[in-house]
Parts: structure tokens; sequence; C-alpha cells
């Protein structure tokens, strides 16, 4: 931690004195002070304070940018131990800027206290070299030369602002050159009352569709008060937007709404019982875009063709979709919904989520159905495809050799959920006794308007959750999605916030 002090050197230092003048720099430290609870905030350097005997001494201007006092303090050449080098350091804690009393103060959280560095010379020879290091404040003093004569003391100070209770400890050592001394002493602060939190540090912000989300780390200072939220604001400019608030356990926030093409910054302030602190500093400036998390505009429209339909756009839809997206008439979400109410989502997407639903009872996986979506593509009929279900070992091991009449019972409970009547299994299993294909019976139940229109929702999330996400959603997931759709949520927007998650960031290209 840079500590920014030194005692300036005299340039006839090093004749002999019974008498020395110890020239002292009494500088006041800005200093990151690492209390119990962590660092403490930075305080701008304040104005050094007067000499001990209230002259104003010689101010000086530190390379550190600090300002400092040259003091003239004279021993008076009695030694306490006649016989070696021997120091007494006396470290003392106050509220202004001269040297305290006392050694222990209670103060508000947030407080710039003062910290005074004693030194005297109780020994027979002069001390020559010093340094002072304080566990929190740091390196104070390192190697500096400079006559301490017998008898003589002299003081360094030092600031903080303090916001949880703290201990610190300090060490002086001095040397003649032979010789050498060490003493140490603490002082102790501890925090009465409760302010407002410190400013949050903005960790990262990352832009997407209409949104930016940012991370944050807890501010150094409670203010004595537990933080109960956090108030994330962004920034068009100077121009503040419409904040959110987060929970005081929450160290992330998404903030949605924003002008796609529009350059923001975002600032975060924490509240606690008192009230809220100030904002961070801004973070980097982003930009939401509608094309992000993909890399650019016609990456995310090829993308999202080929995941849906198995094929790219036209060179047409292409321009069309971009022309639209790019005016803002429209979102991704928008061409999900779009492609989902197209010829390939009716003809052969669908069918084939419905087939797995009639004959499993469950939601399809990826790879299972990208190979029958491939042979629907490449001219299989849906008759075709159930019968190759009704054949599967999937189908046996899960149901065993069923009878005809088997087959149809299990189909009205599959598809239609109830017991099937007698005249309707009657006429069914008489079909199948006929030669109709058991993949033909099913595909009559899994496409009829009854069985369409109940399934209608759960298709919608298990394509969108395949197609857009790479994967079948889970049970929970996709019963979510289908008290969305019916709510009624529109598809675009439930689209709108997958496109949000950092699954389809890692997969969008």
């Amino acid at each position: 931690m840079d500590a920014g002090a030194v005692i300036l050197e005299d340039d006839d230092r090093r004749r002999p004195r019974r008498r020395g003048v110890w020239l002292a720099l009494v500088a006041l430290l800005v200093a990151l002070l690492a209390a119990v609870d962590g660092p403490a905030g930075a305080e701008p350097d304040p104005v050094a304070p007067a000499c001990a005997d209230g002259s104003a001494g010689e101010a000086i201007a530190l390379p550190s940018g600090a300002t400092a006092t040259r003091c003239e303090a004279v021993g008076d050449g009695t030694a306490t131990n006649p016989t070696y080098l021997s120091i007494t350091l006396d470290k003392t804690v106050g509220t202004t800027d001269a040297c305290a009393a006392t050694d222990e103060i209670s103060v508000a959280a947030g407080t710039t206290v003062y910290y005074c560095y004693t030194v005297t010379n109780e020994g027979s020879f002069s001390a020559w070299v010093h340094d002072l290091e304080d566990d929190q404040l740091g390196q104070l003093l390192a190697g500096h030369d400079e006559e301490l004569a017998p008898g003589a003391s002299t003081f360094v100070t030092a600031s903080a602002t303090i916001f949880a209770d703290t201990v610190n400890v300090a060490t002086w050592y001095a040397t003649d050159g032979t010789e050498s001394a060490t003493d140490v002493d603490t002082a102790t602060v501890t925090i009465s009352g409760v302010a407002v939190p410190g400013a949050p540090t903005i960790a990262e912000v990352a832009a997407g569709e209409g949104t930016a989300t940012v991370r944050w780390d807890a501010p150094v200072s409670d203010g004595g008060s537990a933080i109960t939220s956090y108030v994330v604001t962004p920034y068009v400019g100077a121009v503040a937007g419409t904040p959110t608030v987060v929970d005081g356990a929450e160290r992330e926030a998404t903030l949605d709404g924003l002008a796609n093409g529009t350059e923001i910054t975002v600032t975060v302030a924490a509240t606690n019982g008192v009230g809220t602190g100030p904002e961070s500093a801004a973070s980097a400036a982003v930009t939401p875009q509608w094309w992000l998390p993909w890399s650019t505009g016609p990456v995310a429209v090829d993308e999202l063709f080929r995941w849906f339909t198995g094929s790219p756009p036209t060179a047409g839809e292409l321009a069309q979709w971009l022309g639209d997206l790019d005016a803002g008439t429209a979102l991704p979400g928008d061409l999900v919904a779009a492609l989902r109410d197209g010829a390939d989502a009716t003809d052969n997407v669908d069918p084939v989520i419905r087939l797995y639903s009639a004959y499993f009872l469950r939601i399809p996986d990826l790879s299972g159905t990208q190979f029958w979506l491939n042979r629907r593509r490449s001219g299989w009929t849906l008759a075709r495809i159930s019968a190759n279900f009704a054949g599967s070992s999937e189908f046996l091991n899960t149901y065993g050799a069923l009878t005809n009449r088997q087959f149809v019972e299990l189909i009205y409970q599959n598809v239609l959920g109830r017991p099937g009547d007698p005249a309707g299994i009657d006429f069914w299993t008489r079909r199948l006794d006929a030669g109709v294909s058991r993949g033909q019976v099913m595909l009559n139940f899994s496409e009829s308007n009854e069985y369409r229109t109940g399934q209608a929702s759960a298709v919608d999330a298990a394509a969108t959750y395949l197609f857009l996400l790479g994967r079948a959603p889970t049970v929970a997931e996709r019963d979510a999605f289908v008290a969305d759709l019916e709510a009624p949520t529109p598809l675009a927007v439930l689209v709108r916030a997958l496109i949000a998650t950092p699954a389809l960031a890692a997969r969008a290209g």
C-alpha cells in the first residue's frame, strides 16, 4: 500500500550533536485502511497539520501529491537509558489533525480519523536510520536516514476513513548503525451508530438484446447496517434511465427495456436501514443490439432458420428479416414465432413431436427428433415414421407385445387420456385386423383436431427448447412454458427470455 510519508533529510545530518535538531515530516497520509472486515475507502489528501508547538512549520509538497509540514523537535540531551540505544513509540488516534492523547476512540462509520506516531529516543546514542510500519496502512517510513538525538522526539501522522471496528499495530525501528531498537504500539477505533453504505464496485457489464447485465462487488462498508437492496441505474450520457432495485443478497442484475443501438453506462448504489449510499463509478460503456448474443445480424437470422427448419433462409427471406430487424419492427423472437407457424413446423416438426407423446408419453430427445425430421424432410410419410415407432424397441420394452385390441386401448389412454368406448375400440380393432397398419391408426389419433389442439402448447415448448437451446426441456420447464403460453404470453416474448440465457449465448455463432 502506498504510504507516501517520508522524513526530510538535513544536509548536515552527519555532524554529531548532543542536542540534535530533529526535522520531522508530519504528513497526513491517504491510505486504504484494511480493517477487520476489509479495506476502507480512500479519502482525498487533507491539509497537513501544524507543528506540535503550534507553529506553522515549513510547508512541503511530497512527490506523492500529499501536503506535509516540516517541524523541529529538540531533545534535552537527557538519556533515560544512558548505556544503549532505546526508543519508545506512542501511537494515538483522534478525529482532528492534531495529535490526540487517546489510543482508543469510537466514531460513526465513514469518519476520517488521524493516527499519530510519536517516537522518543531514550538512549544515549543518536538513531540515524528509521522504519515505520502500520499493519493496516502499510510501510510509512523505510530506511530513512536522519538523526534522532538522545532525549529528542518526533511524530508522523496518517489519516484513514474507517467503516468497521479496527485495531492497527505500528512498529518503529531505529538504528545507529551498530545497535538497533524497536517499539510497538496500537490504536483502536470502534464504530458507533450507523451511516449509509459505501459505493459498490462494478466488476462486469455485458449488453444483450435490449438488455444489459451488470455484476458488482459489495461496498467495503455497509455503514453499520445490513444492506437491504441495490439500485442499478442505466445512463444514456448524463441522463439516468429507470432504475432497477434488487435484493441486498444479489450481486447481479439485468436491465431490460433498453434501446437497441444506444450506448449506455450503468451505476450501482447500496441501500441499508439509513438510506441509499453513493453510486459506484460508471461502468464501461456497452451497446445493446437486436442480434446479441450472435456475432452479427445475418448470422442470427441464418442460424435461426437452420435450427428451426433444417435449411438456410433464401436470399429474399434473409433480406426481408434483416430489414425488419434492423428497423426495429421485429425481434428474433418474432422470427422464431413465424418459423413455428411455417409450413415446415406444421407438416414436419409438430407431427413428429406429437408421435413421441402419443407413443411414449414423453418429451422427444434432440437426436431422435433430428433423425426422424431428416427422414420426414427427405420424403418419408408420417405413417411410415409412425409404424417405425410402433415396432421400435422402446415401444416393445415399454408395453410388451400387444394384441390389436390392446394396442387400440393403449391409443385411447395415451392420446385421449381416457378408456375407449366399446364401439370405438371395436371399430379400430377391426381396422387393424383388416390390415391397416398400427402406424396409420395411431396417426389418425395423433393428427386428430382434438389431439393437435390439446398438444399445441406442449409441442411449442418442446420445439422451442430443442431447436433454440439445442436440448429437450425438463418436464418442469415444459410445464412452465405451457402455463405461460396459456396465460397467454406470446411465444415471441418467451423466446426473447430464452435468447437472453447463457445457454443460448454459448450456442450462438
